[in-house]
């Protein structure tokens, strides 16, 4: 478990806060608003498809390391616990919702108020809010983890991927809520909670083959792409309602990715002190932004004139490191207080 911690669960942290770069200099781009259905278009496309692995690959590892690790440690999450967790967020939720309310100009009275139960300044930051509900959340899950209910922990998961998950196909081609008249997950953000649950549960079992894990990833990604090119046949504008991390085929691509690091040795990323980026992921995550406005605003960097092929990962690489660097410096001025991340 160990080995499996160091050489998978830090591998992937950083895999993941990479990907949300990419995420995000794709919409930055404007190449999918602009240039549509042109070549640009569909790459930036693929680009922005394999990135929304990020997010409940993420969830899934924070299931795995507040929820399974604990019950392997014979350590249940304690209400304490839980509060601690969150206490750690709210200083850097509201430090964080101040500098992007000044950076984007959007300061009122209003929107200082509305930090305690929204995010405000930029939307990126609904995340930590998000995580907050899971560290609500985490003393009952782990309660159902260390009594090893885990037919009941099945029955949560399966109920998750009807009313979160397959939900999004039922209001796409419905236009129903199935959640809705039973009160059942209404609510986006509380759709996180199954892959937050499904992370711990995977660990409980052996990996699947590394064939499989593929093949999933592959089904996953590619019954994306075609649905939200086929979405978009015609349309005037850029339409990714089959891009919601909640989807089923965004789900299914998510749990054969993690399922595929699963299986694979990443030794070598403790050996070359990679490793030590992954205490900075939430940092990374929360500078990145105002370094990808630098780039729009300042630089030009919009994409335009630019073959997307090398301009999104060239962008991403370039906001990664510049991101990675600041949270570096405010990591040394912090030490071990929660002021910046």
């Amino acid at each position: 478990m160990i080995r499996e911690r160091i050489s998978f669960i830090d591998f992937g942290r950083v895999t993941c806060i990479f990907l949300v770069i990419v995420l995000h200099s794709c919409l930055g781009s404007y190449y999918l608003f602009v240039a549509q259905h042109g070549i640009d278009w569909f790459v930036t496309l693929f680009y922005y498809t394999i990135s929304l692995i990020s997010v409940p690959v993420f969830v899934m590892i924070s299931g795995i390391t507040t929820i399974w690790l604990k019950k392997t440690e014979n350590k249940p999450v304690t209400i304490d616990g839980a509060l601690k967790r969150i206490k750690n967020l709210l200083f850097p939720i509201l430090f964080w919702s101040i500098v992007y309310i000044f950076l984007f100009n959007n300061f009122s009275l209003k929107s200082l108020v509305s930090i305690l139960w929204s995010p405000q300044g930029l939307v990126h930051l609904w995340f930590l809010y998000m995580l907050i509900g899971l560290y609500i959340l985490s003393p009952l899950v782990s309660q159902l983890f260390n009594s090893e209910e885990y037919n009941l922990i099945k029955y949560l998961i399966v109920l998750w991927f009807i009313f979160s998950s397959i939900n999004v196909y039922a209001a796409i081609i419905l236009g129903i809520n199935l959640g809705e008249w039973f009160g059942l997950l209404t609510n986006y953000q509380g759709g996180f909670v199954g892959y937050y649950i499904l992370g711990a549960y995977i660990m409980s079992r052996a990996p699947l083959s590394l064939f499989r894990s593929i093949a999933l990833a592959l089904l996953g990604l590619t019954s994306s792409y075609i649905l939200v090119t086929l979405d978009n046949h015609n349309s005037p504008i850029f339409n990714d309602r089959f891009l919601n991390f909640l989807s089923p085929n965004v789900v299914i691509m998510s749990y054969g990715v993690i399922e595929i690091l699963r299986n694979i040795d990443f030794s070598w990323f403790k050996h070359y002190r990679i490793s030590y980026i992954s205490p900075l992921v939430i940092g990374v995550y929360l500078t990145h932004e105002m370094v990808l406005k630098f780039f729009r605003e300042h630089l030009g960097l919009v994409g335009h004139g630019h073959n997307a092929l090398y301009f999104i990962p060239l962008m991403a690489i370039s906001a990664f490191i510049i991101s990675l660097i600041i949270s570096f410096i405010l990591s040394k001025i912090q030490r071990k207080r929660k002021l910046f991340f």
